[in-house]
């Protein structure tokens, strides 16, 4: 009868009979309380009803009796998400923090992780103490914050206020004589996350003073462990790497397992040598720049499987699963480690100008198991030297970075199937329009010839107030790491364009534009505006968008990010911009 039930229950679920379902499922919990078909036929019935707490309950019952398995926790996790639970439960933060352990649910449990701990101090983090108190040490030595600081950048500025506001106490008790080895797990962390920031978090001339104190009152050839991870928690990323060089046996007796590893990562990544030549004078200046400033900086993956032949779907094309690919930019490897999880069959090709981007994104591919990558150093201007033809080209945030877009996009075109797709990415002028502001703000800081350094970065950022966190390029994840910063602040070579501006370019290089890549929530908002002006066929056209860009300029804060497709592979005369003032008038009309 047991198995009868299950075979009804699955039946039954499948055919979005989920009450009926639950029903079976129910009985045959009554016959075997342990069953994990039962359970997890339960929870997903709960959870297709919207019954939160239930299917969360049923969850847990699969993880305790499944023994914490991937794919059980993997359910937990989709559900726990879909819930949109704000409540702190210790039960769901303890299966959370067990799914860290698995490479590919970490990025997603330590967002769903955050949202529990966030909760669990809410008091603190909403009253913002200026003093360290009691609720302030439960804060900073609480187990699952430093499971967080230590796996994941910190983009939440209440929190990162109680984090200085510990260190600050830290080193104040360590300088004292005081016993700190309650706050090592903290310490450690922290170390983590200054490594992951690039050291973003600024030294006021008082806590100099005080860890210098501290710092030469320890033998150097034995330093106390303790004073050593105030040091790093402290130190610019130079600094560092070269406290790791002079102090590895000591940390790597103390076992902090994530810290030394940590180091010994970037200690691999910055010891990366040149294995390509580039030879334009531009290219030239952004590959110093991305050596000095590896970006993006990233532990983990936040992700989602996403098929390739989705995105040919979308533009009216077909591809199959032996997909060739080419990551033009790759950076430090995030997108090409995404792209390679959810695209095992296709063959994928990774090329930057940075020996220290592909370092990073080389060992994050072989930390992810992946072997479908072949990362190059190379220009895009000399991607024909590739002697491939891909199907399917990425190049986000990198043409804009080049002196002639127009000739980077013309190369990538060159090695473009006649039925591929690309997916651009260019910075929007609407949405930059501050950058110049922002950038005057940081110069007025300096000092009589001081010049721009992380350092000067840092110290401006300390000076932000609570208006200025409300704004709204301060809250983007660019602001809560020093290379972030100066890739959106101060990179050496970038342009910015207006979709019209883009159709130009497309029109040159003879690119057809296929549709924006965004939520369908964001396109739900683009065609409610556009309402009066439908979509032609099955692609949307620039033009449209431009003139929604219009009234909601900050629409593209991130970027444009497009698909575009090889078309006739021929140039063509560029179109002429069409005359808008008509159309805007009247959508002004009706949005107000």
């Amino acid at each position: 009868m047991s198995q009868q039930n299950l075979i009804d229950g699955d039946k039954l679920l499948k055919q979005g009979q989920f009450q009926a379902a639950l029903t079976e499922y129910e009985k045959e919990l009554t016959l075997m309380s342990s069953s994990l078909p039962g359970w997890r036929g339960k929870a997903l019935c709960h959870a297709n009803l919207g019954q939160w707490m239930e299917a969360l309950e049923g969850c847990l019952n699969v993880l305790g009796y499944g023994n914490n398995q991937v794919q059980d926790a993997d359910m937990f996790i989709r559900i726990l998400d879909s819930s949109r639970l704000t409540s702190h439960i210790s039960l769901i933060e303890d299966a959370l923090i067990i799914a860290l352990q698995s490479t590919l649910l970490e990025g997603k449990a330590i967002d769903l992780l955050t949202r529990q701990f966030i909760t669990k101090h809410n008091q603190v983090l909403e009253s913002q103490p200026t003093k360290y108190d009691s609720s302030v040490e439960r804060f900073i030595t609480d187990d699952t914050l430093c499971k967080l600081i230590e796996r994941s950048c910190i983009v939440h500025y209440p929190l990162e206020k109680l984090l200085l506001l510990g260190r600050r106490e830290v080193l104040q008790r360590g300088a004292a004589g005081q016993n700190i080895q309650i706050f090592r797990p903290f310490l450690s962390a922290l170390a983590c996350q200054s490594l992951l920031n690039d050291g973003l978090y600024f030294t006021t001339n008082a806590e100099q003073a005080i860890l210098d104190t501290l710092v030469s009152s320890n033998s150097t050839d034995n330093i106390d462990v303790n004073t050593l991870l105030l040091q790093l928690c402290y130190a610019p990323f130079e600094q560092t790497m070269t406290l790791w060089q002079q102090h590895k046996p000591a940390l790597e007796a103390a076992k902090l397992s994530q810290l030394t590893t940590d180091l010994a990562f970037y200690d691999e990544v910055v010891s990366a040598t040149h294995l390509g030549e580039v030879f334009d004078e531009t290219s030239k200046t952004v590959q110093s720049f991305y050596t000095q400033n590896p970006y993006p900086k990233w532990k983990s993956l936040v992700f989602t499987p996403v098929p390739l032949e989705r995105f040919f779907e979308m533009n009216g094309l077909k591809a199959n699963a032996k997909i060739k690919v080419l990551i033009a930019g790759c950076g430090t490897g995030k997108q090409a480690v995404e792209m390679a999880l959810a695209n095992q069959l296709a063959q994928i090709t990774a090329i930057d100008l940075s020996p220290t981007s592909l370092a990073y994104a080389r060992l994050m591919a072989k930390h992810y198991e992946v072997s479908n990558i072949d990362f190059q150093l190379l220009d895009i201007l000399d991607v024909a030297t590739l002697n491939h033809q891909f199907d399917y080209i990425m190049s986000t945030g990198v043409i804009h970075h080049m002196n002639s877009p127009q000739d980077g996009l013309n190369a990538l075109s060159g090695v473009l199937n006649p039925n591929g797709l690309m997916l651009l990415g260019f910075y929007s002028a609407a949405a930059r329009v501050d950058l110049p502001t922002y950038q005057q703000e940081v110069k007025a800081t300096l000092l009589a010839d001081e010049t721009l350094t992380p350092k000067t970065l840092s110290r401006w950022r300390s000076q932000l107030n609570d208006d200025d966190f409300k704004r709204k390029w301060f809250n983007s994840h660019d602001f809560f790491s020093l290379n972030g910063m100066m890739d959106a602040l101060f990179h050496p070579q970038q342009s910015e364009y207006t979709l019209m501006e883009i159709q130009e370019l497309l029109d040159n290089t003879g690119l057809q534009f296929g549709q924006m890549a965004v939520s369908n929530q964001c396109k739900a908002i683009y065609k409610q505006a556009l309402e009066d002006f439908p979509v032609m066929g099955n692609h949307e056209e620039l033009s449209k968008w431009h003139i929604f860009e219009l009234s909601n300029p900050h629409f593209f804060d991130a970027m444009y990010n497009f698909f575009v497709t090889s078309g006739t592979g021929k140039p063509k005369q560029a179109a002429p911009q069409p005359d808008l003032s008509d159309i805007l008038n009247r959508l002004k009309n009706k949005i107000s």
